[in-house]
């Protein structure tokens, strides 16, 4: 995930993700990021297949801006 900056900001910003399926987990590195970051998601080999939604979300202080992503489990 690349971090674009607008109107001056400069801080570090911590990343979350919503809409996870079961047995499944999402890991942010490095987490907050100033830039850049990876996002890894691992799922059990029984999680549910199918399509998701997930909302993920950058925050610092009162700002805050979250984008959808779309995650398949085959």
């Amino acid at each position: 995930m690349t971090i674009k900056r607008v109107n001056g900001f400069t801080g570090a910003v911590s990343l979350s993700v919503g809409g996870l399926p079961d047995l499944t987990t999402a890991t942010f590195s490095p987490d907050p990021a100033t830039s850049k970051s990876k996002l890894t998601i691992k799922t059990k080999s029984v999680a549910p297949r199918g399509s998701y939604t997930l909302t993920i979300t950058g925050t610092n202080g009162s700002l805050s801006h979250s984008v959808p992503v779309t995650l398949v489990i085959r």
